[in-house]
């Protein structure tokens, strides 16, 4: 009975990390595509009513706006891996939030479209609330940082402590 018990909380906190991790940690591809997309949008916009004699101003504002946040995203993206830094803020942010890492493994970058991408596999122990505030923190890092997948387990005789796996995907351009 016990062993049922565990194996759904096990399985509860599962998909809960998989819900935190949709929910906090959003494919910021996806949102650089939709930038673009917005600025396209926008422009086409601006172009119309300016042939149409009328104001652009918002249409202006809306379009600054969104350049402002591809610029962001851009920023993110940097024209090297430069895994180095990265790798001591991951590790910092690990040390400040409670965990305990046993591995933190770059794999060799892939390239495709002009967009580099490095995965980097992580293993660690922890409590739910810090592994929580790990996920949280990636979210503020200064590089593009997608977590591609979390699987956690309960640590053998322990209470509450996690063994927890991450794939994180880092972006940067490939020219």
């Amino acid at each position: 009975m016990r062993r049922v018990r565990d194996q759904l909380i096990t399985g509860a906190l599962v998909v809960g990390l998989l819900a935190v991790g949709g929910l906090l940690i959003q494919p910021q591809r996806r949102q650089l595509a939709e930038a673009c997309a917005q600025v396209r949008t926008l422009q086409a916009e601006v172009a119309a009513r300016e042939q149409q004699g009328l104001s652009a101003v918002d249409a202006e504002t809306r379009l600054q706006r969104s350049r402002q946040a591809l610029a962001h995203l851009q920023d993110r993206i940097p024209a090297e891996a430069r895994l180095g830094p990265l790798l001591e803020k991951l590790d910092r942010l690990a040390t400040e939030t409670g965990l305990t890492a046993q591995d933190l493994t770059p794999r060799p970058p892939e390239v495709s479209d002009g967009v580099g991408v490095v995965t980097i596999a992580m293993t660690f122990e922890s409590s739910f609330a810090a592994l929580y505030g790990f996920l949280e923190g990636i979210e503020s890092l200064d590089r593009l940082v997608r977590v591609a997948t979390v699987d956690t387990q309960y640590k053998e005789g322990s209470s509450g402590t996690l063994i927890t796996t991450l794939k994180l995907e880092v972006y940067f351009e490939a020219n």
